[in-house]
């Protein structure tokens, strides 16, 4: 049976009369602890096989910590938890954001796969073997990476991640020093519930702060946008730092607060579901100016229904702390989106983010 004969709709464009794409969602904040190299969060039980992790972002109070113990990933471990891990137990705490998503079975095609992947030392580039999708309806997700380098360094360390195949799962970097382990998640929708899933990877380079990149066009209230990370061979994190924003039909912003000369490139997806599927969505950035946190007040959602898509971020000084740096987004109420970093600090951080309320 077609997903929409399953739902009961009314014509082509009828509403289900029930709630039908997602069963449950689960906003999760994970704290790996001083001296600690991993952290769980428990979640209500979820049928494993049907349910996704949105990563939400990360911040860390440490002022002297390098990448080995601020950079973490999440994965879910089994049905009552999500699990984070970092290389090196250090002093002062990690955070990860997250939502879990358990679809209904009627809205895949096929179990979801989690998976990770290694560059090891000299290695830019690796993939991984998956049970094979439909690219046309696959969506694959970041989770987020671990690193033994020691340094601050994003040329050697920060990744992206891209469904290249049917089967294969590719990440990258800019520089292959120490090893670094990517964390993925691809969801293999059923066909009547997609319109389209566009690919991206956008290669930038020079001092603009702004830039488009110009993608088939889309309903914009039907589609959102998932990150699959970026690599860059710039040092600085702060730097390279960017967000993405669907500001159109056919046109994704992606933009940065500093202006130093960089080559980039961004990986994400512009997944646009059909009629059915999403009944919100909202598009925005939540921006903290001083302080931990800043809150974005969005239109009332069911936050049963409801998740938050992280689409990176920028902060205005490349000279700050990744403490005050690194900015983590969460759905905490029906109206309310908050935005949290591990340290108070003058500069403006601003994490992007779509909000999607599903049927």
């Amino acid at each position: 049976m077609s997903l929409p004969a399953a739902l009961g709709l009314q014509g082509s464009f009828g509403t289900p009369a029930k709630p039908f794409f997602i069963n449950s969602v689960q906003q999760v904040t994970i704290t790996i602890a001083n001296g600690a190299t991993t952290g769980t969060a428990t979640i209500t039980g979820v049928v494993t096989a049907n349910t996704d992790i949105v990563w939400g972002g990360i911040y860390h109070g440490d002022s002297g910590a390098t990448m080995d113990s601020f950079a973490c990933s999440i994965t879910l471990t089994n049905t009552t938890t999500v699990t984070a891990t970092r290389n090196t137990s250090a002093v002062g705490t990690l955070t990860v954001q997250a939502t879990v998503v358990e679809y209904t079975a009627i809205a895949l095609a096929s179990a979801i796969q989690y998976g990770t992947i290694t560059l090891g030392s000299t290695v830019t580039t690796n993939t991984a073997t998956i049970t094979a999708v439909t690219t046309a309806n696959a969506v694959i997700g970041f989770l987020g990476y671990t690193t033994n380098n020691s340094t601050t360094a994003a040329n050697t360390n920060v990744p992206s991640v891209e469904l290249t195949n049917t089967t294969t799962v590719t990440a990258k970097r800019n520089t292959g020093t120490g090893s670094v382990t990517v964390g993925f998640v691809v969801i293999n929708h059923d066909p009547a519930a997609i319109k389209s899933i566009q690919n991206r990877t956008v290669a930038l380079s020079g001092t603009t702060t702004s830039d488009t990149d110009t993608v088939t066009a889309v309903k914009p209230e039907n589609s959102i946008l998932r990150y699959g990370g970026y690599y860059t061979d710039n040092a600085s994190n702060l730097v390279s730092l960017s967000s993405l924003s669907l500001t159109n039909a056919t046109s994704v912003t992606i933009a940065r607060s500093y202006n130093t000369s960089c080559a980039r490139n961004i990986r994400y997806q512009v997944v646009e579901y059909n009629d059915y599927v999403l009944k919100t969505k909202k598009n925005a950035a939540t921006s903290i100016s001083s302080g931990t946190s800043a809150t974005t007040t969005v239109n009332s959602v069911t936050t049963s229904r409801a998740v938050t898509f992280y689409n990176g971020q920028s902060i205005d000084s490349g000279t700050t702390t990744l403490r005050s740096g690194l900015e983590g987004v969460t759905l905490t109420n029906a109206t309310t989106i908050t935005g949290t970093r591990g340290f108070s600090t003058a500069a403006i951080t601003s994490a992007q983010w779509d909000l999607g309320e599903f049927y």
